[in-house]
């Protein structure tokens, strides 16, 4: 099937600056800065004009073998009301993603342990000044984990068993539903992990916590990457896309993108991701 025309829009990328090839990458998360230690040492780049390719026509090409992502199909019988509730996201939702996902990657075993709900605020993404009550969609390129991250996670998931899976083949996946839809209000991009290059495009980034420190990646910008989406993503369309792997592979960039097609009648963006 024909390639469509993409899309154009912006993301932000941290800036190439020659600080980062000997200084760490980090941000504190849930602790003040001081004077001598600022909340971050990111310096962002604001990239226009990107282009976003719909692979919708092309979905049957996109797996974790190739782009490091695929769609899944999963109608969760749940409404976009109920993802409130976490008694029914935790009983009803995670035990069928897990179960979808053990099949679609030939598993042996998954362990969910974190998940995020994300609202739009019609502000965003300009502030208010006011706290949000629900996290933002993020506009910044970025990968979740690495694979430094995966051995953390290993150890810390499987206290007391750990022994059992020391050698076993870990991923650390992520899934991204849209609670409503058409989703045209900041959709999610995921970019193609064939036209990544980890040594010049990726930098680890501390995300340093009051109860420990975790591993991410901040994402250079290139025109070598290829960006993707699905058009008018509907809520029982589930983006799972790999973010580390134990044996080195990395993860795919991604990052929400204001839709050029959006209107003020769509539904603001609501969505659940879910670390695997």
């Amino acid at each position: 099937m024909a390639a469509t025309d993409p899309i154009h829009s912006w993301m932000y990328f941290l800036q190439r600056d020659p600080k980062f090839e000997t200084e760490r990458v980090y941000e504190l998360r849930r602790q003040k800065p001081t004077k001598k230690i600022p909340q971050t040492n990111m310096l962002l780049e604001k990239v226009d004009n990107i282009a976003i390719h719909d692979v919708r026509p092309r979905l049957e090409q996109c797996s974790f073998g190739t782009t490091g992502f695929f769609l899944l199909d999963m109608d969760t019988g749940l409404v976009a009301e109920d993802f409130d509730h976490r008694e029914k996201v935790i009983k009803c939702f995670l035990p069928q993603l897990a179960a979808e996902v053990k099949d679609r990657l030939n598993a042996s075993r998954v362990q969910i342990f974190d998940y995020q709900l994300r609202k739009r605020n019609r502000d965003f993404p300009i502030s208010n000044g006011e706290v949000y009550e629900y996290r933002q969609p993020s506009c910044l390129a970025h990968v979740d984990a690495t694979p430094g991250d995966i051995e953390r996670l290993r150890h810390g998931l499987n206290k007391g068993s750990f022994e059992r899976v020391d050698n076993v083949r870990c991923q650390f996946v992520n899934a991204w539903k849209p609670l409503r839809g058409p989703t045209r209000d900041w959709p999610l991009a995921l970019c193609d992990n064939r036209s990544v290059d980890p040594e010049m495009d990726l930098k680890i980034c501390d995300l340093v916590a009051p109860d420990g420190t975790s591993e991410t990646a901040s994402v250079h910008h290139s025109p070598n990457q290829r960006w993707c989406y699905v058009k008018n993503q509907m809520p029982n369309e589930i983006w799972v896309f790999m973010q580390s792997d134990s044996n080195g592979r990395s993860g795919v960039p991604h990052s929400s993108f204001p839709h050029p097609d959006a209107t003020e009648e769509d539904h603001l963006r609501e969505s659940i991701e879910v670390r695997i």
